[in-house]
């Protein structure tokens, strides 16, 4: 093993229990952006659900199933449920961490070194995510009661509903003020499936402002099947078949798509092998093959650009130093919005050039 390779194996070590490592833990600790995309898939799939066909165009009926399923309600709710008991976990996580750093910076003081502006700035950032994370569960709790609704469970709905009003919980301020935000919705939503039902004066503005697609349909034809408004039924019925019928579209791109990019690209290999033998050296692989592009770099080299040129430059050492500079800037008056934004640019401009010097052969500052 050259001395290269020795420090390339110790700076790889290193960056995985120091900076790669620590990094994918933490980030299975943040919601996923996969759920977000199978919430978004699920919304769709509930408003081409109300699609309704004409009776001359029951061959469409196999194509609609396929689309959304046998119960499309019930694998909205299920979707939902899942996606809530992932957030919750997430923000339990999330108060886990605030609670240790916090009581680490109570411990060691808040003073401006390099150490405490760091823990500042982290704990600034878990409250800020830990907000973000605690409104996707109250929208979540809406949408999952009005599914519920949707379903007949309308004690259950109301339940969950229930559960956003402050005399249910016993949180913190910032929770009470953000779940504060939900209540209005929530007691309006509980009115609309009450039995006897209430409607609020501003019920049609609240459920505009707040739902989207298919939740925000389904209790606007609630609300107007109670004020018995037959013309405002029917034109949201109209536009709930328009809106159906382009998300039917998409979803069926979304389904049909990478189909038939898997069909293409197989009969494109299919076909250039097939012409490989058939017409041997005025084929487009045997073209390519007598092309050939030998690189100027072997596997060390890449191997060094990635660890030293991205990952220990770019990922520690500029990165520390940055952290050591902040707090100087901070005492000489500098904005902190400011001079993150320009530290910011700085970082990206220093990681380039060296992934750039790593990989320039000439240059290399090791045998």
């Amino acid at each position: 093993m050259t001395f290269r390779q020795a420090a390339l194996a110790i700076l790889t070590v290193l960056i995985m229990f120091v900076s790669a490592g620590p990094a994918l833990i933490g980030s299975l600790q943040e919601q996923q952006i996969s759920d977000r995309l199978e919430l978004y898939q699920t919304d769709m799939v509930l408003q081409v659900s109300e699609l309704t066909l004409a009776v001359d165009d029951d061959q469409w009926v196999p194509v609609q199933v396929a689309l959304v399923g046998k119960a499309p309600v019930d694998a909205g709710l299920n979707a939902y449920q899942k996606t809530r008991q992932t957030a919750q976990d997430t923000l339990e996580r999330l108060d886990d961490n605030i609670k240790q750093l916090a009581g680490l910076t109570d411990t060691n003081g808040a003073g401006a070194s390099s150490s405490g502006v760091q823990s500042q700035v982290k704990l600034k950032e878990l409250r800020t995510n830990r907000q973000t994370q605690q409104q996707l569960l109250n929208q979540l709790d809406i949408n999952i009661g009005i599914l519920q609704a949707a379903q007949g469970e309308t004690t259950t709905a109301i339940q969950t509903w229930a559960s956003l009003l402050p005399t249910h919980r016993s949180n913190s301020g910032d929770d009470v003020a953000l779940v504060t935000h939900a209540v209005p919705l929530a007691q309006t939503l509980t009115g609309l499936w009450s039995d006897p039902p209430a409607i609020a004066p501003d019920a049609e503005q609240q459920i505009q402002q707040q739902l989207t697609g298919w939740f925000r349909d389904r209790t606007l034809t609630q609300l107007y099947t109670l004020q018995d408004d037959a013309i405002a039924l029917a034109v949201l019925q109209q536009s709930t078949q328009d809106a159906a019928q382009k998300v039917a579209q998409k979803l069926a791109l979304i389904g049909v798509g990478p189909v038939m990019g898997c069909i293409i690209g197989i009969g494109l290999i299919i076909f250039m092998v097939v012409q490989r033998f058939v017409s041997g050296q005025t084929a487009i692989l045997a073209e390519a093959q007598a092309q050939q592009w030998t690189p100027e770099w072997n596997w060390e080299t890449t191997w060094q650009v990635i660890i030293v040129g991205f990952f220990f430059v770019g990922q520690l050492v500029v990165p520390l130093m940055f952290q050591i500079i902040k707090p100087l800037l901070v005492d000489l008056g500098r904005s902190m919005s400011l001079m993150e934004g320009q530290l910011t640019a700085l970082l990206t401009l220093t990681v380039y050039i060296a992934m750039s010097a790593a990989t320039n052969r000439e240059h290399q500052w090791w045998p």
